[in-house]
């Protein structure tokens, strides 16, 4: 690559632009004046709107302050504001925060105001008091409206907004639960994506404890603690027995409202949270009547703006909400072409590459209100990718490259993504005291491997092959939430869920033909057999908020595993006997916060996950003439101890979490991939994983923030029972991983961000003989920025912003074993 190339791709390699236009029709409750009036107990704040309509709000307070965010509003002239308008409360102040978002900042003087939000004549009324304004004498008159003060938007500060957090199966405060939990919302799930529609680099970006983006389609070194984590949508399991980590690859980022993530083992939606629960909320209708919003974006990945090397986005997003029916539609298509490293070299195309991808997205949400109480939601959801091949491999200065050549593929052979989830579910708010949930739910996933060139070492007699398996699950959940009076909260409920896992195979492609540019299937061996795994869940827990300042909490689950196949032929053995297998464990969660003060929160836990082993691997390493219902009968699951403790801190400008960990499992599931050709061997011996995990986030002035995280973790397996740990291999234990961010709000429509990202090397594996190589360590510097333009915004991200050449550790170990897999990144 010629000097000039370089510098431009300094400069503009990896530019996403996206031009997002706002809806015309639908601008949001229009603020029109805001006055003020002095009352007996404080202050009654109106905001005048021509609907009357009372938007929906969004709370939080810390030290002296409390925020009121009115969702969907827009201020029509300049911001309001007040020093001491009435005894105990210091200032008011009222500024467009977001595009669609006015936010109402009350200051009190020695205490956090109280406000109740009506809807009058007039518009939104919020009714502010302290106990100090309650005990004055009562206020004269009212006054007439106070003037507008100019004010401009309140411009780059994110304090912390008190979000509810679902993954524990009720609504409660984020620093309420006894545990550490992330919660990703709208605005930076699109400010990711800017960068990345990748879910697995967004989550590998902002969540502690989470392995570091690897920029590929799988997340085979991405744990969460040191473990792998059970993935929802909307509740709905997209992981199973037999997963392939591509579950993060079933979503698209225009489709989601909001990720939770529940850092460490946990039960409560049953096996598969070794590691914790990522649960993906998908995106509700706006209380518009009608609204739509259109979103076009074009990338290039070389400053030489090579014709291949531009890709394209486009969404169309369309809400519908009308009495007591609301419909939401959302429709992306985000085509991929060719990545370039900072070398300016074609990156090689492989299974788990990003590149030469078509991923479309449709999900659509149908609501009905059966009554104020009574409420029925049907979802459904489709996300396709799909490849293209046309290149190949070739091994040039250490690393793997792409070499141009066009392929024809016969039949239907093309590499491919898929997965389909329909969910219907139900809500009664007070059925008989309690809050009732029920859900249904139905989800069928296939994906299909890109052909892979084994010469000169076959896989198993397969020079040039594929391969491919799927899924299809459905099942329902139902739980009753009452409150049993002082201040005890009880949840009960029961899951099913089945899951039929297809037959995963090999296919035999013709070398010949390859090696002309075609792709035809010759043949085909089974690699696991089909089975089927039932699950049935029965739970509980107790709340308790003993005091103002302590918060206690426990649960217990009992599940049951039921497993069914037919004989097979065991890919690298001979034939096995099929049957049945049935297991189950019982479980349990402990949990307590104290709250020492106002700000600070200190939490502890003890909690429990499980999963059944995965059959898929014991069944593709299985040795000639077993027979499933004697060979596993002494098969247990997977049950993981986890205890935790941390502290939580929320002040005015600056909030930060710090937690450590240790988790232990006296059965692991250790997959020995062993040497090509000899299978898989399940292990099945004591692991342990420890680590810490930190966030801070400050806001030194009005249009400043910075922040970061911290994950460190380290783990253990103990192969011969004998209490000597060997080390986990880094797929399952990722290094040091660090990140930072810098923002300014440069103009009220006007940000920009910088953001770094730092992984650390490893080499306790790799010398005590468990990886194959050392992890080195690596920086990647990104910049992102918005800008408002009439209607709509520009947003512009560039990846890897000092073009730095650097692997991922993915792409390190894997290209260890395998050199035409050690590919850089862009």
């Amino acid at each position: 690559m010629n000097p000039r190339n370089k510098v431009l791709s300094f400069f503009i390699a990896g530019a996403v632009p996206t031009l997002i236009s706002q809806p015309a029709w639908a601008q949001g409750i229009a603020v029109t004046n805001v006055q003020l009036q002095r009352t007996d107990s404080g202050i009654e704040l109106i905001l005048q709107t021509p609907t009357g309509k009372q938007p929906e709000t969004f709370r939080t307070s810390y030290g002296e302050t409390l925020i009121i965010d009115l969702i969907n509003t827009q201020l029509s002239g300049e911001g309001f504001q007040e020093d001491n308008p009435a005894p105990g409360i210091a200032s008011v102040e009222v500024v467009q925060r977001y595009a669609n978002t006015v936010r109402v900042k009350l200051v009190g003087t020695e205490e956090v105001p109280t406000a109740q939000v009506n809807t009058t004549p007039q518009g939104i009324a919020l009714n502010v008091s302290t106990e100090m304004t309650a005990a004055q004498e009562p206020a004269p008159a009212p006054t007439p409206e106070t003037t507008l003060t100019p004010q401009q938007p309140e411009a780059g500060q994110q304090e912390p907004i008190e979000l509810v957090v679902t993954a524990t199966r009720t609504e409660e405060r984020q620093e309420d639960v006894a545990r550490s939990v992330t919660v990703i919302d709208r605005e930076e799930i699109e400010q990711q994506a800017t960068l990345t529609e990748n879910l697995g680099d967004i989550l590998g970006k902002l969540v502690p404890g989470f392995g570091p983006p690897q920029l590929s389609n799988l997340t085979n070194a991405q744990t969460l603690r040191g473990r792998q984590p059970q993935i929802l949508v909307d509740g709905v399991p997209l992981r199973t027995n037999s997963a392939n980590n591509i579950q993060l690859r079933f979503i698209a980022p225009s489709s989601i409202e909001r990720i939770e993530v529940v850092r460490g083992p946990t039960a409560i939606f049953g096996g598969e949270g070794q590691g914790g629960v990522i649960n993906i909320i998908t995106r509700e209708p706006t209380e518009e009547p009608f609204e739509a919003t259109t979103e076009i974006g074009l990338g290039a990945a070389l400053g030489g703006l090579e014709g291949d090397s531009f890709r394209n986005q486009q969404q169309q997003t369309i809400s519908f909400n009308q009495g007591d029916f609301d419909f939401t539609f959302i429709f992306s298509r985000n085509d991929t072409n060719s990545f370039f490293d900072a070398e300016g070299d074609r990156i090689a195309r492989g299974n788990a590459t990003l590149d030469k991808t078509e991923t479309l997205n449709l999900n659509s949400k149908l609501g009905v209100d059966l009554s104020e109480e009574q409420r029925l939601q049907l979802t459904f959801n489709y996300t396709r990718d799909q490849r293209t091949l046309d290149s190949v491999t070739e091994i040039s200065s250490g690393k793997a490259i792409g070499v141009e050549r066009e392929f024809e593929f016969e039949g239907d052979l093309e590499p491919n993504i898929s997965n389909t989830i329909a969910n219907l579910s139900y809500t009664h708010e007070d059925l008989l005291g309690s809050e009732v949930q029920a859900q249904l739910f139905y989800r069928d996933s296939s994906n299909l491997s890109t052909p892979f060139d084994a010469r000169p070492n076959p896989f198993n007699g397969l020079s040039v092959l594929n391969n491919g398996g799927g899924s299809e699950v459905w099942g329902g959940r139902v739980q009753a939430d009452a409150s049993l009076g002082n201040n005890f909260d009880l949840l009960l409920g029961v899951d099913y869920e089945q899951q039929d896992v297809d037959e995963g195979f090999f296919g035999e492609l013709s070398p010949s033909a390859f090696d002309r540019g075609v792709i035809r299937k010759v043949g085909e061996r089974t690699n696991t057999p089909p089975y089927e795994l039932n699950k049935l869940g029965l739970f509980t827990q107790l709340q308790w908020e003993a005091s103002n300042w302590l918060r206690l909490s426990g649960g217990i689950r009992h599940e049951r595993f039921d497993l069914a196949v037919d004989d097979f032929d065991a890919i690298f053995s001979g034939a096995v006997e099929g049957g049945e297998v049935n297991l189950g464990d019982t479980v349990f969660i402990i949990g307590a916060v104290v709250a020492p003060s106002q700000n600070v929160n200190i939490f502890a836990k003890f909690s429990q996950g499980f999963s059944a082993p995965s059959f898929a691997d014991i069944f593709q390493g299985a040795p000639e003439g077993l027979s499933v219902d004697e060979g596993l009968e002494e098969v247990q699951p997977v049950v993981v101890d986890e205890y935790e403790i941390g502290v939580r801190g929320n002040w005015e400008s600056l909030q930060a979490t710090v937690s450590a960990f240790y988790n232990f499992s006296e059965l692991g599931s250790t997959i020995d991939f062993g040497e090509v050709g000899e299978g898989n061997r399940l292990i099945r011996s004591p692991k342990r994983v420890y680590g810490l995990e930190a966030t801070v986030d400050w806001q030194p002035a009005d249009k400043w923030q910075l922040g970061g995280t911290l994950s460190w973790n380290e783990g253990g397996i103990d192969p011969n029972n004998d209490d000597d740990f060997e080390p986990l291999d880094s797929f399952e234990i990722q290094p040091l991983k660090m990140t930072a961010y810098l923002e300014n709000q440069t103009t009220p429509g006007w940000n920009n961000r910088l953001q770094l990202l730092f992984v650390g090397g490893r080499d306790r594996a790799f010398e005590e003989g468990v990886d194959n190589t050392e992890i080195e360590s690596y920086a990647v510097l990104d910049y992102i920025s918005s800008v408002d333009i009439g209607p709509g915004t520009l947003e512009i991200g560039i990846q890897n912003l000092l073009d730095n050449q650097y692997f991922p550790v993915f792409r390190q170990l894997v290209g260890a074993n395998n050199p035409s897999l050690r590919s850089a990144a862009p």
